[in-house]
C-alpha cells in the first residue's frame, strides 16, 4: 500500500505561519495557495465556471494579431513579371526569395541567375533578409509519388534592375538564348 498525505486542514493552515503564501491580506492566506481560486479571482466559479479561465479578451497575449496586409490567393508571380521579395534562405546553389504577402510560393534564384558575372558564393551577392527584385522565369509543375502537384518557381535577379525594378529582358530573348546555350534545362 502507498500512503498519500492529505492536504492540511484549514485550521492548521491558519495557525502555521510558515504555510502562509506571500499573497496574504490581513494575515489571512490566499485561498488560491492551497485550494484553488478564491472568490473574486479571475478563475472563480462566480465569474466563468468552476476552475475555468475567463474567455479570452482582445487584450489577451494568445490572440493572433491581424495581418497588416491580406495575403493574396495567388500562388506565384506570373512568368515574365518582376516582383519585390525578401531573401529567406541562402544555400550554396542559390537563394530562396519570399514574395509575401503578394504571393504564397517562394522562388529559387539559382547561383547562375544572381548577377551577370560569375559568382563563387551566393553570400558574395546577397545575405538573408535582403530585399531584392526578382524576375519570374518559369513555374514548373510536377506530380509527386503521392499524386500531389508541386510547383517550383524559378527566378532571376540578373534580368531585373535592383534599383528601379525595371525588367532588363522584357521579351525573355536573352534568357531563352542562355537556356539554349546551356542545353535546355531551366
Amino acid at each position: 500500500f502507498f500512503f498519500f498525505p492529505l492536504p492540511p486542514s484549514p485550521s492548521s493552515r491558519l495557525q502555521t505561519s510558515s504555510r502562509l503564501s506571500p499573497n496574504t491580506i490581513n494575515n489571512t492566506p490566499s485561498i488560491m495557495s492551497a485550494y484553488g481560486p478564491g472568490p473574486g479571482s479571475r478563475y472563480s466559479s462566480a465569474s466563468s465556471g468552476v476552475g475555468r479561465p475567463p474567455p479570452p479578451s482582445s487584450s489577451s497575449s494568445f490572440v493572433r494579431p491581424a495581418p497588416s496586409q491580406p495575403r493574396s490567393d495567388n500562388l506565384f508571380p506570373p512568368p515574365g513579371s518582376v516582383s519585390l521579395g525578401k531573401v529567406t534562405r541562402v544555400e550554396s546553389y542559390g537563394v530562396f526569395v519570399d514574395f509575401s504577402p503578394l504571393y504564397r510560393l517562394k522562388a529559387l534564384v539559382h547561383i547562375s541567375q544572381l548577377c551577370p558575372h560569375r559568382v563563387d558564393a551566393c553570400t558574395d551577392v546577397v545575405k538573408e533578409g535582403d530585399e531584392v527584385r526578382v524576375k519570374c522565369l518559369a513555374v514548373d509543375e510536377e506530380r509527386g509519388e503521392d499524386g500531389r502537384t508541386r510547383r517550383k518557381v524559378s527566378g532571376s535577379m540578373k534580368y531585373a534592375d535592383q534599383e528601379t525594378g525595371e525588367d532588363l529582358d522584357p521579351g525573355m530573348e536573352e534568357y531563352e538564348a542562355e537556356k539554349g546555350r546551356r542545353g535546355g534545362g531551366g
